[in-house]
């Protein structure tokens, strides 16, 4: 048995030079793209704390998608006299004696000026926390903000290719919900970062089978399915609009001859697909770079202590401590709710 202690300081790579097998090594940096892109500069400490739940605990699935989830909460929130404002956006928060006391926002689909006030006694920012720093802070708070994250690295992003078939996958002969496929390119746990970085040839992917389980994402006679793999917003911003859409037409046929070569049969039944790049993440989400992580979590990361800007905002989203992901999310949020409750 193999053993390093698990300390702040150290990365994967402490781990990894104690490990003979090649192919072990390999093996259990299959699922790297759900943390980091590169194995030499994630943190130990998060890689076992997180590899720990998904090896003991396996990965979860919301029946019926996300968007599920996100419906329940906004359920819970309109039950217990909150109130959910979609189609809006913040454009600043509102500070008073080095306190957040409030926001401003306005809608984001009707051609007006009309700026909305709102003021609470605790504010909770979802937002990229560069986003903070930069656009809705007042001057000096966000320059202090700023201070206290720009030595911090912002993660990779994640391309996604969404697949509709015309019938389960699981009839063609796959058995596995989650298929981590690393390009022969890969011989040694040094040749990771560079594949996620070389051409998309050549990258590494990930297939997720929703056949595999009860998604309820189709009717009984189809399914969908993910390609996923590490995607970086370098890769697309300097693309014009015509060139964007050839590349994502290109990528998507790479990666389809790709699953082709390991479920024979599937080009066929494929019905629909959808490309997201780094790019559409950006978009949809706000996030620098596309970043769907937050900050990279690197022993730097994982070290620091709580960000704080001004008294009253807190942090809950995949930029805080806990980092990216469903569950780090979640428990950011928990943290968060936490933090508040203990101040009363």
């Amino acid at each position: 048995m193999y053993r390093v202690a698990v300390q702040p300081h150290l990365n994967v790579k402490a781990l990894l030079l104690r490990l003979v097998y090649t192919d072990l090594k390999l093996v259990l940096l299959g699922n790297l793209g759900y943390f980091h892109d590169d194995p030499y500069s994630l943190s130990l400490n998060y890689y076992s704390v997180a590899q720990g739940s998904y090896f003991g605990g396996g990965g979860n699935f919301i029946k019926g998608g996300s968007q599920k989830l996100s419906d329940y909460l906004a359920g819970y929130i309109l039950q217990n006299g909150g109130k959910v404002i979609l189609k809006h956006l913040v454009t600043e928060i509102i500070t008073e004696n080095n306190k957040a006391i409030g926001v401003k926002y306005k809608a984001t689909k009707n051609n007006t000026s009309e700026v909305i006030t709102a003021f609470a006694d605790e504010i909770i920012a979802n937002a990229a926390m560069p986003n903070v720093a930069n656009m809705l802070l007042p001057n000096k708070h966000g320059k202090k903000l700023l201070q206290k994250i720009e030595n911090l690295q912002t993660a990779a992003s994640l391309l996604t290719i969404y697949f509709g078939f015309k019938k389960p996958v699981k009839d063609l002969g796959n058995k596995y919900y989650s298929t981590f496929v690393y390009d022969d390119s890969v011989k040694t746990q040094a040749d990771i970062k560079t594949n996620n970085q070389g051409n998309f040839k050549n990258r590494s992917f990930t297939f997720v089978d929703y056949s595999q389980v009860d998604s309820a994402l189709a009717s009984d006679d189809k399914s969908v399915g993910v390609i996923c793999c590490i995607d970086y917003f370098s890769d697309w911003d300097k693309l014009g609009k015509e060139e964007y859409k050839a590349k994502k037409k290109e990528v998507a046929e790479i990666f389809i001859e790709k699953l082709e070569k390991l479920i024979p049969g599937i080009k066929d039944q494929i019905e629909y697909y959808e490309v997201g790049t780094s790019k559409t993440v950006a978009r949809y989400t706000l996030n620098p770079q596309g970043a769907v992580y937050g900050f990279a979590q690197t022993p730097q990361r994982v070290m620091s202590e709580k960000i704080q800007s001004v008294d009253n905002l807190h942090f809950a989203s995949a930029w805080s401590k806990i980092g990216g992901g469903f569950s780090g999310a979640i428990f950011s949020g928990y943290l968060c709710a936490f933090d508040i409750l203990r101040k009363r």
